[in-house]
This record gives structure tokens, C-alpha cells and sequence, in this order.
């Protein structure tokens, strides 16, 4: 039960003891006490989980990622330009250059299905209504 809920047990306790006071029927100024004090838990637990997020965490990551994935993908580019000049110099054997644009090619794909995903997110989100 504590999975669910995160790392507080106090808050597992609080209810399983609301589950409890439940099944015995005691009188409803318990319950609606223990309802209480659970509630100003999970406001509390709550409260500390959002001064953990940081939004300026999420913000530096996010665009770095991008930026760095975009990076390998055009590596993958020019090293099959490179690969496929060496094999028409007469450097490189073909199963290499073969492998390589293969390589370069799911990557491609890959980042395509990427934007196409991400596309179909903002369109999804901008049909929303508010």
C-alpha cells in the first residue's frame, strides 16, 4: 500500500486505521477526525513533493536532450558520408559501408516516428477544449 502512495508510512497507517475505525462502526467524530488529520497528510506530503520538483530542472533537461539526440543523428549522417566517399576511394569494404547506412537509416526512421509522436501530441493537445 505504500507504493501507491509514496515513501510517507505514516500515511499507510492513517489509513488502514481509517479502514479499521470503519469496520468497527465507532462514532462519526472519529472518523471525520482521522479523516482530517489523513487529509492534512497528504496536503503536507503533497506540499513536500512539489518543493522537490524543480521546474528548472525539467526545463535545462529537456532541450539538452533533444539537442544532443539531434547531435548523434546528424553524426550518423556524416559518418555515412564519410564511410561511403572511403568505399568509392577504394578504402573501405562495402559490408561496412553496407552496415553503416542501415544503421544511419534506422536512426532515421527512428527520430521520424519521434517527431511524428510528438506532432500528434501537440495536435492532440491543441484540440482540447478549456
Amino acid at each position: 500500500m505504500t507504493r501507491s502512495i509514496g515513501s510517507d508510512p505514516s500515511i499507510a497507517r492513517t489509513l488502514l486505521e481509517g479502514a479499521r475505525m470503519g469496520k468497527s462502526k465507532q462514532p462519526g467524530g472519529d472518523a471525520k477526525g482521522l479523516a482530517d488529520d489523513f487529509r492534512k497528510k497528504l496536503l503536507d506530503r503533497r506540499v513536500e513533493l512539489e518543493s522537490q520538483l524543480s521546474t528548472s530542472k525539467v526545463g535545462e533537461t529537456a532541450p539538452s536532450k533533444i539537442t544532443e539526440a539531434l547531435q548523434n543523428l546528424n553524426q550518423e549522417v556524416k559518418k555515412v558520408d564519410d564511410l561511403t566517399e572511403s568505399f568509392l576511394m577504394g578504402e573501405k569494404d562495402f559490408h561496412e559501408v553496407a552496415v553503416q547506412i542501415r544503421q544511419s537509416d534506422l536512426a532515421l526512421k527512428y527520430a521520424f516516428a519521434v517527431r511524428n509522436k510528438l506532432v500528434d501530441a501537440y495536435r492532440e493537445v491543441m484540440r482540447m477544449s478549456v
